[in-house]
């Protein structure tokens, strides 16, 4: 069961497609970097244009595509206003902005968590009006750490979603944390979904993360990975989409990390949900064929 989207869908990922490539022209070319971190780390303000249409429908059908709900619910249908995870398909280009002002090489980030809230939906036919801030950067264990959050808006309500962004950086040998295998007892299952073998390609036109380690085999097996796996951005979108069709509503706001990757291969994946309610909000975990914790985190609907 999968979907194949049309490589004319690259026309519109232009400052991603950029920011990859001075990426990968800065790992070639390495330029001298400085020792330490400016004390202050500036905003980054971008307009960017209405998304387009074609490209709006498709990223929807994307992450509704093979959604599965325990209660047999629909997909939301929601044409008139952008989806709010959108800013998978913008935000890293803005984010690296940002990041080229710290001492860390692009090349070596990892991604660790996302977290959304929506305060207002923003309709279809709106320019989104965006600025990144650096709220935290940690060095310890040969690590460091960074926050940084985006405002997104229009014109008139520059502040409709909040997305936070929790990045890593590899910084030499570092005493090995200890893992604990999290707990989900208590949870139940809501809903689940195909991560399909060319998953990864479409996110990637979707997007403009084309990572080769996303939809090229013979990367992938070279990477830690030994094969091609969903984009962390991939399980956020859909994990979305299938709690907000298991309860009918939109959610109001979620934060995730990630622990392992989707292998494309044709796996079905559980979203769980806990019962307990805590403050509003319920812990959420997304789990492989054989149990495993791919995604940990909240989420308040």
């Amino acid at each position: 069961m999968s979907m194949n989207l049309p490589l004319s869908l690259l026309q519109y990922q232009g400052p991603m497609l950029k920011t990859l490539g001075s990426i990968a022209l800065s790992s070639v070319l390495p330029k001298k970097r400085m020792k330490r971190n400016p004390e202050h780390i500036d905003d980054v303000h971008v307009v960017l244009p209405t998304p387009p249409p074609d490209l709006v429908n498709l990223y929807r059908r994307w992450c509704t595509y093979s959604v599965l709900t325990e209660n047999g619910n629909a997909p939301l249908e929601s044409n008139q206003e952008l989806p709010p995870h959108l800013f998978s398909q913008f935000a890293l280009s803005i984010c690296a902005k940002q990041l080229k002002q710290t001492r860390y090489k692009l090349s070596n980030i990892l991604n660790q968590g996302v977290g959304l809230t929506v305060h207002h939906p923003i309709p279809m036919g709106e320019a989104l009006h965006v600025t990144c801030k650096m709220l935290e950067i940690k060095e310890e264990n040969n690590r460091a750490r960074l926050h940084q959050e985006l405002h997104i808006g229009t014109q008139n309500n520059p502040h409709c979603y909040t997305a936070s962004f929790h990045t890593l950086f590899i910084l030499g040998k570092s005493k090995k944390d200890k893992r604990h295998s999290p707990s989900i007892e208590g949870y139940r299952r809501v809903g689940k979904w195909i991560v399909a073998p060319n998953d990864g390609l479409n996110f990637a036109l979707l997007t403009g993360d084309l990572n080769p380690i996303h939809w090229i085999s013979f990367v992938a097996k070279m990477s830690p990975f030994k094969r091609k796996v969903l984009h962390g951005f991939g399980m956020f979108t859909r994990t979305i989409e299938t709690l907000q069709a298991s309860e009918a509503e939109p959610i109001k706001s979620i934060n995730v990390r990630f622990i392992s990757p989707a292998f494309l291969n044709g796996q079905l994946v559980s979203v769980m949900l806990s019962e307990a309610k805590k403050e509003g909000e319920r812990h959420l975990a997304l789990i492989d064929q054989n149990g495993k914790a791919l995604m940990l985190g909240s989420v308040e609907i």
